[in-house]
């Protein structure tokens, strides 16, 4: 990348900025000139993420896994034992679903 150089000043209000700021604060940048570049060129500019949403990610990820190792277990043709996974899965859904409706 080439070296930053040129400076762009611009003035802005109070309210401006502070709205900037907590914007810039819901992201994974540290500077305002981050933030105000990122929008300005269309970089990708990622949202931290709440305890709770990683929380549910994790979920997910795990659901996924159960649901490969049930997939395993249906190559293995292991009826008895698919069932009770099966069992196991939809009651840990049930779960998530019950926890994010409060």
């Amino acid at each position: 990348m080439a070296k930053r150089t040129e400076r762009i000043e611009m003035r802005v209000t109070p309210y401006e900025k502070a709205l900037l700021q907590q914007r810039m604060s819901e992201t994974n940048l540290d500077t305002l000139a981050d933030y105000i570049r990122s929008m300005t060129f269309g970089y990708k500019v990622v949202s931290k993420q709440t305890t709770e949403e990683k929380q549910t990610l994790g979920a997910i990820k795990n659901g996924l896994l159960d649901l490969q190792r049930l997939r395993n277990l249906i190559h293995k043709d292991a009826r008895a034992e698919l069932l009770q996974e099966l069992e196991e899965v939809i009651k840990n859904l049930k779960s998530i679903i019950d926890d994010r409706k409060m």
